[in-house]
């Protein structure tokens, strides 16, 4: 008899994070299995297939592929089985109209038999997508027991549905909105109706913020790239943080690579309301702190930075 892990608690592992989206799910099938059914045939195809109902969720397709019998998006996956990780690998996200003669069938295919080979029909697949690419998924394959959904065999989450590029859109033109009024160290500007999911908004919060910057970090104006999708390795950063009411306004954005982003968090570097960086005398004090102490000083230029004037 097989054992999957201890599943995770589904709020906390699966819920939406600063990292990943809402997920959807669905049961897995023998035709997303390449198994045999009750009747003994084999599936001649493999690769769990993307309901019509939730491909706005997964990474678009250019406009120009619609019209080809058969195309593809590259993906990162993330695998795991219950808790447990189980790698991390490269895959495809491909579309069939057998030739434009039937309507476009959406499947996550390639290199993912091995871990496939740990689920069974009737299992569930949970699927996310990374906030800050749209190619980076995490899959999981739960019991079926796991989940209580009635005799649905594939649905979101209620009340938090994942990103679409509706919602995406309408949280750009809200922040867009937001360029018109005064910048305001609050949450939500009253002129501006809010409608969007924080999910959405913190999307494209990252996106303008990093592009307003070109992917370079503000402080030291380095920046990985990976060749593997879109996948950069800046983040964006509120100065004013959302738990103290730090709006997603660009003007409480700045772009810092990791390292620097985890130590502006943790109050190791800071900005004054002249835009010099100031490193304190603590961290200053520790010798492994010393690449962060050369900052120390250091004046920023950027006109893009509009909210230390109102903290």
């Amino acid at each position: 008899m097989r054992s999957i892990p201890n599943t995770p608690n589904l709020k906390s592992f699966l819920g939406s994070s600063s990292k990943w989206d809402y997920p959807f799910y669905k049961k897995l099938t023998k035709t997303d299995l390449g198994r045999k059914g009750a009747d003994g045939r084999k599936s001649k195809q493999s690769g769990p297939l993307i309901n019509s109902r939730f491909k706005d969720y997964m990474p678009q397709f250019p406009e120009s592929d619609l019209k080809s019998a058969s195309f593809s998006i590259d993906l990162n996956l993330e695998l795991w089985v219950g808790n447990v990780f189980w790698g991390q690998l490269n895959s495809k996200f491909r579309c069939e109209t057998r030739g434009l003669k039937r309507s476009p069938e959406y499947r996550i295919t390639t290199n993912i038999k091995d871990w496939l080979s740990e689920a069974e029909i009737g299992d569930w697949l949970i699927v996310q997508k990374n906030l800050a690419n749209d190619q980076f998924l995490r899959l999981v394959i739960l019991p079926n027991d796991t989940i209580e959904t009635g005799n649905r065999n594939a649905h979101d989450l209620k009340n938090y549905n994942p990103i679409t590029p509706e919602g995406l859109q309408a949280a750009k033109d809200q922040r867009q909105q937001l360029q018109n009024y005064p910048f305001r160290a609050k949450t939500y500007n009253n002129k501006v109706t809010i409608t969007t999911t924080s999910n959405a908004r913190s999307k494209d919060f990252a996106m303008a913020v990093n592009n307003q910057y070109n992917y370079k970090c503000a402080l030291c104006g380095e920046g990985l790239c990976s060749p593997a999708g879109s996948n950069t390795e800046v983040e964006a950063a509120h100065i004013i943080p959302v738990a103290s009411n730090g709006p997603d306004d660009v003007r409480n954005g700045l772009t810092l690579c990791r390292k620097h982003h985890w130590a502006f968090d943790r109050g190791m570097w800071g900005l004054t309301d002249a835009l010099t960086v100031t490193v304190p005398a603590s961290v200053q004090a520790i010798p492994q702190n010393d690449s962060l102490t050369a900052f120390d000083g250091k004046k920023f230029t950027s006109q893009k930075i509009r909210a230390f004037n109102h903290i």
